[in-house]
């Protein structure tokens, strides 16, 4: 302006004249009553200056001009989200205020609310949740093929406000920030997971608060809300069981976790776990990488979703066209990859006999070797007559062919390496591992019980609100995770001695200390 202060633009016109500025934003409201957990009905009061117009909404909506007037306390006598906005003649509209009340809540879980206009969720053309006009009415599941996609596999972005509700009913954190629809196949299911990332722009650019007990982080770039994936209709917990216990007794790098209830826009939307997202910020955050943009981040035979594959594929091809039983290969590659990493995961994987092990996250920094993330168990410890607890893994994942869904991702360097004895042995001593220490019964069981009496009475509200399960169901598939643990063993021990050709003495020295 004329007199030098600044005006304030709704979109960017680059290379073109600024044009219909506003000097700046109606004031934000401020909600008195924080979001969480009350009883009986409440009055709540919301803060505004005398001259300014404020509107409301209940249903996630973004409030319009148009909308109910503030004019007094608002009555909220049932779970509802609350939204507030202000308007100013010559200024843009303010900022929202959001507040989620849960009125006589059953859940003793931690509940995620999530809060967006409606039309980003459910907008045929644009919503994120919805098929799509692309999508044909024949389409089977996913939804998702090489001639089109529903718009849940889009990696759309929209905006969201999300508040963390703790157990006790009391507001952890509440922020604006993005979310978008988050995972693979599992999008085709209805209860469909998220990332919730926060965003200069759209809110805070960081979430400033200790989401997990069990972490020393106090601040986190973004988190994903998962109803299991694929074992979604099935345990709800088979993912956190197997990360959990590895994150127990082995250095290996897992998602912490917390079970928890999601409401969409003030709609129960049942069970899930709020975890880590595993991505660049995860791994600097872990091991102390001062830039995470230096961090090449892997997936499946070797695409990078962060730096390069360059490293990676020199090193696969010295590996792969050199004998690594002679020592100087094999100490050059050991210079290059955490073996033992390697040999943990690898075994871990086979033990817990994940039939889709192609889930693969690897990584490096500047001067640490490659290692390997524990992520993505959806098909592991499987209960069928085919891949059930006597499944032979190992014979699978040493395939010819490779292993995992297709025999489609490469073990060629598993293999390379285990050619050197002295890998084989660092190989079996994990595979022991997992027998004596990671997975033991004891250990399985344990975890089986407590995760499934904290959701427990959670999955009668759950079940009634998805197809394809139900409580009686659920106990069910619950209770074959406990017939794996207690029969795995044997049929691992005894698949491990026929692969490496191990004697009675040689196993027993192994495998019973």
């Amino acid at each position: 302006r004329n007199d030098g202060s600044p005006l304030y633009y709704s979109a960017p016109t680059p290379g073109e004249p600024n044009s219909n500025g506003l000097p700046g934003y109606a004031p934000r409201p401020a909600i008195t009553l924080p979001s969480g957990k009350y009883s009986g009905v409440q009055q709540v009061t919301v803060e505004v200056p005398d001259d300014v117009l404020a509107t409301f909404t209940l249903d996630g909506s973004v409030p319009q001009k148009d909308d109910t007037v503030l004019n007094g306390p608002i009555t909220i006598d049932k779970t509802s989200v609350l939204r507030v906005r202000t308007f100013t003649d010559g200024l843009y509209a303010g900022d929202i205020a959001t507040a989620t009340y849960l009125i006589d809540s059953p859940h003793t879980l931690p509940v995620v609310s999530l809060v967006t206009d409606p039309p980003n969720l459910w907008d045929e053309n644009t919503g994120i949740y919805t098929m799509g006009p692309q999508v044909p009415a024949d389409a089977e599941y996913p939804y998702k093929t090489n001639e089109y996609k529903a718009n849940f596999f889009m990696e759309w972005e929209k905006p969201v406000h999300f508040d963390v509700i703790g157990g006790d009913g009391r507001l952890e954190i509440g922020q604006d920030a993005i979310f978008r629809i988050f995972g693979d196949y599992s999008r085709g299911k209805d209860q469909k997971a998220f990332a919730v990332i926060a965003r200069a722009g759209y809110g805070p650019s960081s979430i400033d608060y200790p989401l997990f007990s069990n972490r020393e982080f106090t601040s986190y770039k973004s988190f994903i809300l998962r109803a299991s994936g694929q074992d979604n209709t099935i345990t709800r917990m088979r993912d956190v069981l197997i990360t959990s216990l590895v994150g127990d007794s082995t250095d290996l790098a897992v998602q912490s976790f917390r079970q928890c209830v999601v409401y969409l826009n003030g709609k129960y939307w049942g069970v899930y776990n709020l975890r880590e997202k595993i991505n660049k910020h995860y791994l600097a955050q872990h091991y102390g990488i001062e830039d995470p943009d230096t961090i090449d981040l892997l997936v499946g035979n070797g695409t990078a979703v962060n730096g390069t594959n360059t490293a990676y594929r020199e090193m696969l091809e010295y590996a792969t066209t050199h004998d690594l039983s002679k020592s100087e290969h094999y100490e050059y590659i050991s210079s290059l990859v955490d073996v033992e990493n390697l040999a943990k995961y690898t075994a871990m994987e086979i033990y817990v006999g994940n039939t889709d092990s192609g889930n693969i996250k690897f990584w490096r920094a500047p001067g640490r070797k490659w290692q390997w993330i524990t992520y993505d168990f959806c098909w592991a410890m499987n209960s069928s007559s085919t891949v059930g607890y006597s499944w032979n893994a190992m014979e699978k994942y040493f395939s010819e062919k490779g292993h995992g869904v297709g025999r489609g991702f490469s073990n060629k360097l598993i293999k390379a390496l285990l050619k050197n004895p002295a890998f084989e042995e660092i190989f079996l001593k994990a595979c022991a591992d997992m027998v004596n220490n990671v997975f033991t019964p004891e250990k399985v069981i344990a975890r089986v019980d407590e995760l499934e009496a904290a959701i427990d009475e959670e999955m009668t509200r759950d079940t009634e609100l998805w197809d394809g399960m139900s409580h009686e169901g659920w106990k069910r598939s619950v209770n074959r995770l406990r017939e794996f643990a207690e029969n795995r063993p044997e049929y691992f021990i005894r698949h491990t001695q026929e692969f490496f050709g191990l004697s009675s003495a040689e196993r027993d020295a192994l495998f019973n200390p």
